[in-house]
């Protein structure tokens, strides 16, 4: 079918046109690998976020309850890192809200596009030397990882 054979072309053309965008403008690269690195980094920070704060949790419950059955100390495990969930997850859409609504504004116009965009890479890379670096802490990784989101 030859609509077929022209759409398919017309996808081609639009994924090459941008591969040759990002590899003519240095910017762009430099964009696309922060945006990698952003997702590396934070699959990391989240998977050490739920490591450390479910074993916080479970050393919690077995330290508060003796006579409980250990079911029950599973379900008040479950429950309370629920909860701790649910506040990170308000957090970290309030921290963005105010971050896009106040911070980059600000930063746009005090300092300009050069500098604003290299803001983000410099606390990707504070964050996660940081969260690695130290002993595992459950509300350094929570505010950590709500910056960057």
């Amino acid at each position: 079918n030859p609509t077929i054979h022209k759409e398919a072309d017309s996808n081609a053309n639009v994924f090459m046109s941008g591969v040759y965008l990002i590899v003519r403008h240095n910017y762009l690269l430099l964009i696309l690998g922060t945006s990698c690195l952003y997702e590396v980094a934070l699959t990391c920070l989240d998977y050490d976020m739920k490591v450390v704060g479910l074993a916080k949790f479970q050393h919690q419950a077995e330290a508060a309850s003796f006579e409980l059955s250990a079911t029950s100390t599973s379900n008040m495990v479950d429950n309370d890192f629920t909860i701790f969930m649910g506040h990170y997850g308000q957090l970290t859409n309030f921290i963005s809200l105010l971050l896009s609504y106040f911070g980059f504004p600000y930063l746009m116009s005090k300092f300009g596009l050069r500098i604003t965009l290299r803001v983000f890479p410099l606390i990707l890379f504070s964050v996660t030397i940081v969260v690695f670096t130290l002993p595992p802490n459950l509300w350094i990784v929570f505010i950590c990882m709500a910056l960057l989101k």
